[in-house]
């Protein structure tokens, strides 16, 4: 009897789970206009250090404990910031499709699209990626803490 109990709950729990990931997401909360406008002025302080290959500017706009994942694999902060300033180069680039999704008062996501003429290792890199952004405030700035990165085909 407790083996039928037990079978049956676990049937009801996959049965919850698979309405759950069926249902339709809920809708974006609203985030204010200069919160949106702040997160993206923070990404294009990295994209514009990362075109004059400036490691100082790089590394202001990241959390010590920052990490880039990419089909490549996950890089932390210091890996990152050399990549930049010596095997890639941005020459281009510009951003669409910006959503926000306020997490706290002390993080938040930024989801975008970014278009751009660049390269590592010699190799053009995908002309257009889609960007995911964990960003949290600390000491009073807003930093990058992961990021997601993925070619859009």
């Amino acid at each position: 009897m407790k083996r039928l109990c037990r079978v049956v709950l676990f049937a009801s729990l996959n049965s919850c789970l698979l309405c759950a990931q069926n249902a339709a997401p809920p809708p974006p909360v609203p985030v204010e206009s200069s919160f949106r406008d702040m997160l993206v002025a923070r990404v294009d302080s990295f994209m514009l250090a990362w075109k004059k290959q400036d490691a100082v500017g790089l590394t202001a706009t990241m959390a010590p404990d920052f990490l880039y994942v990419s089909s490549r694999g996950v890089t932390g902060r210091e890996g990152v910031v050399g990549a930049l300033t010596h095997a890639c180069k941005l020459t281009s680039y510009s951003l669409s499709d910006v959503q926000v999704a306020r997490i706290s008062s002390e993080a938040a996501t930024l989801i975008y699209k970014i278009h751009q003429s660049a390269s590592c290792a010699g190799h053009p890199d995908p002309p257009v990626v889609l960007n995911t952004d964990t960003l949290v405030r600390r000491d009073g700035k807003w930093l990058f803490l992961v990021t997601t990165s993925t070619p859009v085909e």
